[in-house]
């Protein structure tokens, strides 16, 4: 078979530039996250927009995504001006979400007690009764990273699953927040072995499924296939673990909501591969429910139909 040299350069390219970009991003990051401890806390909702809107500004792509993406969905019930100043709310919420999780490890438990208010947390507790550990599904919606540092102060053991950054600095900051909070990162693509013995010990592990996930199968989300990831209901099915969804909303004060909800899996007595199935399209309906009663708190700049199945790539 013949080497089409050109698409091989061509992508090498492609993959250099995403490298460097990743590589540039990292060495920004500090001086970033220095600029954001010196913003007086009352500024810093303002300052969260103004990120999110340089963000809009300067990254053509992520915009493009998320314009597309909202008048897909929406098109037909949303004017042109609400798609788009709901774009530009995704993208504040993002900056927002951003200049908080930098300031989160400088929080008192006090304050991020006040910040995120629960409720329906009782489910939690309920899932870990069984003694086989907790599966909580939740997306990038909201601020996702408050979301689990709130739990820990709830007095749940809180393991979450993370890709690695593409930049080893840019990774280490964040999961060296992560860790500071009382969260525990265990790698997405690594052994499944740490999250096993996670469940084993009865504790909770946090999954956001609302990315694209090229070796995942398609469910259905807004209509349109989305490949997503069969991880969580093979665990669950296989350890017999209780599935909890989560989700934190911003309010209008710039405090928080966080919403627990069991969530209730296929009988087991059928085909093993299309409870997997059925289980993964009950997850990705849970949290197409929570991205329609906010739109705003979703990230739409995410390509989440990226694959199709009508491609032989994505």
């Amino acid at each position: 078979m013949a080497v089409n040299t050109e698409f091989c350069r061509q992508a090498s390219s492609k993959a250099n530039l995403s490298r460097l970009k990743a590589w540039t991003l990292g060495r920004l990051l500090l001086p970033f996250a220095a600029a954001v401890r010196m913003v007086p806390e009352p500024q810093l909702p303002a300052f969260g927009d103004r990120v999110g809107d340089a963000l809009y500004a300067v990254s053509k792509k992520l915009r493009t995504v998320a314009l597309a993406n909202l008048a897909r969905v929406y098109g037909d019930a949303w004017s042109d001006e609400r798609v788009l100043q709901t774009a530009r709310s995704v993208f504040r919420n993002f900056g927002r979400t951003a200049v908080e999780f930098i300031r989160l490890p400088y929080m008192s438990p006090d304050k991020i007690r006040a910040l995120v208010k629960i409720e329906d947390l009782e489910c939690m507790f309920r899932a870990l009764e069984a003694g086989r550990g907790c599966i909580l599904i939740t997306a990038h919606y909201g601020n996702w990273e408050m979301l689990g540092a709130r739990l820990v102060l709830e007095g749940f053991k809180m393991n979450v699953l993370a890709r690695s950054a593409d930049d080893s600095l840019t990774d280490s900051f964040i999961n060296g927040i992560r860790s500071r909070v009382g969260l525990k990162v265990l790698s997405r693509g690594g052994s499944l072995i740490p999250v096993l013995r996670a469940l084993k010990r009865n504790e909770v592990v946090g999954i956001l499924l609302d990315q694209n996930f090229v070796n995942g199968i398609f469910v259905d989300f807004f209509g349109r296939p989305a490949a997503t990831a069969t991880g969580p209901a093979e665990l669950a099915i296989r350890t017999g673990a209780p599935v909890v969804s989560g989700f934190i909303e911003r309010q209008a004060d710039n405090t928080h909501l966080a919403r627990f909800e069991p969530i209730e899996l296929p009988s087991a007595a059928g085909d093993y591969e299309e409870n997997v199935w059925a289980a993964t399209q009950i997850f990705t309906k849970v949290i197409e429910d929570a991205v329609r009663r906010r739109p705003d708190q979703w990230m739409w700049f995410h390509n989440r139909w990226k694959c199709q199945p009508q491609l032989e790539s994505c």
